[in-house]
């Protein structure tokens, strides 16, 4: 009988310590799968935190603007760029509130309920052109933005270029293929028009010649390949110098040139191209000043600065366009009649620039009429 119940004692021990062991394998294990799942929550929260950094530091490197949308049209996520761009944070705010632009939001939601592979467009938003690209994706959509004034604009000038060269090109040409006619038939034997048509053949080759060199310079000043020779330059001989490199065009405009110059003026330029700056400003003022006008050429200083003035007697410039003017191939409205190419001034301007000054245009006040060019440059 003992024996029995010794044997039912042992069962029972051995029962509980089977039980026990198996309950604490479970709980090892059952620990060890905690342990797993927390390392492996663990590793995707920091995987998912890199790549939040990763997208984050992206959209802060990019140059365009990037917004990050939800299905609501809500901003999610916006670049440095875009923030900058519209002066407020994007994060929280709708599309609409942060942009102001309906055009945006009607491409951000056509992107989000199309199947098609992504088309570039174009919004303008504050007058500025820009491309937009959107990609949906399956909690919204990611519009990127680029600024493609400056590519729309370079497109513009040279169309115009293409055209100001097609139509200034004509008339020079015509013209020498006539005189050349004229040269050669039976009216050349009377030398008074042989003599007057050689001087109009000079005038239209000088007209071509300015034309080349005019892109030429302009060329060599934006690629960086003209290097400046600065130099102590004084003022009053430097303005007799353009004087007399433009008065035979004057005369043949029947412009009369006038200068007046305070003594001992000296700016640190580069010689040589701010002359060419002169000239091209009195090449401007020449060809739009009316027959027995005047051309003034003069020069003043405050403590810091000379100012060198170009003023004519000619129609002036509209208020719109007074900026303008200085743009590589714009021609005026007023200018259109005129041979040139329309980079004389912004010759002028890089010029300017280039040695640490400035050029503007502004209207004579009334009633005189005509505009006023002013170079400004560093005194010494």
């Amino acid at each position: 009988m003992e024996n029995a119940l010794l044997v039912g004692l042992m069962v029972a021990v051995g029962a509980v310590l089977f039980l026990w062991r198996r309950e604490a394998a479970g709980r090892a294990r059952a620990e060890h799968e905690a342990r797993e799942a927390v390392n492996r929550a663990t590793a995707l929260e920091g995987q998912l935190a890199g790549a939040g950094f990763k997208l984050q530091a992206l959209v802060d490197a990019s140059h365009d603007m990037l917004l990050l949308l939800d299905q609501a049209m809500r901003v999610e996520l916006a670049g440095p760029a875009s923030e900058s761009f519209f002066g407020q944070p994007g994060a929280g705010k709708g599309l609409m509130r942060f942009t102001g632009s309906l055009d945006l939001e009607q491409a951000a939601r056509e992107t989000l309920g199309s199947q098609d592979p992504p088309e570039e467009g174009r919004v303008r938003l504050r007058d500025r052109a820009f491309s937009v690209r959107g990609v949906p994706f399956q909690e919204g959509v990611v519009l990127a933005l680029a600024d493609i004034s400056e590519l729309e604009r370079l497109a513009r000038a040279r169309r115009d270029l293409v055209n100001n060269l097609s139509h200034e090109l004509r008339t020079p040409l015509t013209a020498l293929s006539l005189l050349a006619e004229t040269m050669v038939g039976p009216a050349a034997r009377d030398p008074k028009v042989a003599k007057d048509s050689a001087r109009k053949i000079v005038d239209q080759v000088d007209v071509l010649r300015k034309m080349l060199q005019d892109m030429l310079d302009l060329t060599a000043i934006e690629s960086g390949d003209e290097f400046l020779r600065m130099e102590d330059v004084q003022v009053a001989p430097l303005l007799a110098e353009s004087i007399n490199l433009l008065q035979p065009l004057a005369d043949r405009h029947a412009v009369a040139l006038v200068t007046d110059a305070a003594e001992n003026l000296t700016v640190r330029a580069d010689r040589e191209k701010l002359l060419r700056a002169l000239a091209n400003m009195l090449d401007n003022a020449i060809k739009f000043s009316p027959r027995d006008g005047v051309v003034r050429l003069t020069a003043g200083a405050n403590p810091d600065m000379v100012e060198i003035r170009v003023e004519d007697d000619g129609p002036g410039i509209p208020p719109y366009e007074l900026e303008r003017v200085f743009e590589r191939f714009y021609r005026s409205s007023h200018a259109r009649a005129m041979p040139g190419t329309g980079l004389g001034l912004a010759i002028a301007k890089h010029i300017a620039e280039a040695q640490g000054g400035r050029i503007w245009a502004e209207n004579r006040k009334p009633p005189a009429g005509g505009a006023v060019f002013t170079l400004q440059l560093p005194r010494v």
